[in-house]
């Protein structure tokens, strides 16, 4: 979208999160309830579109719809590996829960995802902070030829101390502000912050290799890594429940089955900048004579 811009494409990132921030602070105050999934996707579209907006003024440019065609040719294998990584771990880890309530029941499946939604705020702001990441860590790096690995870890470091105040946070609050903030249950649910300590700390280690990687714009690492992980995450939280009886293994599973992602994310990275080349692989054949991707 941008040549060569790599902050006007962060710009554009940073206006559709906080547009859609403060989309879901409006419906919440207006409604005095939490989104509905119409509403949370209407707003997620209203802040696309003022990204985009963004976007086109920055450029200069008005929209040509029938380019949009020849660009959807050109990252066709590109966007097929980025829908290989979402099922693999993305729907992985929803189809999991189906198996964790099959097995364990709906009583321990009820307990994991009231738990969960202690960090449902932490985990929208990872999603915001990798959106405006992978391009400033793209810039960095082409500009440094940096190996992104203490980018990596100071990404999983920053990430880690906010998500562990976020639950010193919860810990401390009233029954009825959290209940306010949370829903109805959540205030039962503090009792599993250890075993969701657990799972935000592998989470958050593995989120700085993730997000890295991505921005070497080696797209079948990412295929490499997500892939073997998906049997662990799909099946961690199943597991785990069926070893402890508990929410809490299941918890404790389900971070086991994304430290296997976390470990193959960051063996990747290594393999992807081991030379330090500075890749932009859209998936496409390389042209006669010339350089195709790295080799490993």
């Amino acid at each position: 979208m941008y040549k060569r811009q790599p902050f006007g494409a962060t710009l554009s990132d940073t206006t559709w999160v906080v547009a859609l921030a403060v989309g879901i602070g409006v419906v919440r105050v207006v409604t005095g309830a939490a989104p509905s999934a119409t509403a949370a996707l209407a707003v997620w579209t209203i802040g696309a579109g003022c990204g985009a907006v963004v976007g086109g003024i920055r450029m200069g440019a008005v929209p040509r719809i029938f380019e949009g065609v020849r660009f959807a040719r050109l990252v066709w294998r590109q966007s097929l590996r980025y829908v290989v990584d979402w099922l693999a771990l993305g729907a992985s880890a929803q189809v999991g829960l189906y198996i964790l309530g099959a097995t364990a029941g709906l009583a321990i499946l009820g307990q994991t995802r009231t738990a969960f939604l202690l960090v449902g705020p932490i985990n929208i702001v990872i999603m915001g902070a990798s959106m405006v990441m992978v391009p400033e860590l793209t810039r960095y790096r082409r500009r440094t030829g940096s190996r992104l690995f203490v980018p990596a870890a100071m990404i999983s470091g920053l990430l880690l101390v906010a998500s562990l105040s976020w639950l010193g946070l919860i810990a401390v609050l009233p029954v009825s502000l959290l209940e306010t903030i949370l829903g109805d249950g959540a205030a039962d649910a503090r009792s599993y912050l250890p075993p969701l300590a657990i799972n935000l700390v592998i989470v958050m280690l593995a989120q700085g290799p993730l997000v890295c990687l991505r921005a070497t714009g080696d797209i079948r690492r990412g295929t490499y890594a997500s892939l073997p992980s998906a049997p662990f995450v799909l099946l961690g939280g199943a597991v785990g429940a069926a070893i402890t009886g508990s929410a809490a293994g299941a918890i404790v599973g389900t971070a086991a089955g994304l430290a296997v992602a976390g470990v193959l994310y960051t063996v990747q990275l290594v393999l992807a900048t081991r030379s330090a080349p500075i890749v932009f692989d859209l998936g496409l054949d390389p042209a006669p004579g010339g350089a195709g991707p790295e080799k490993d």
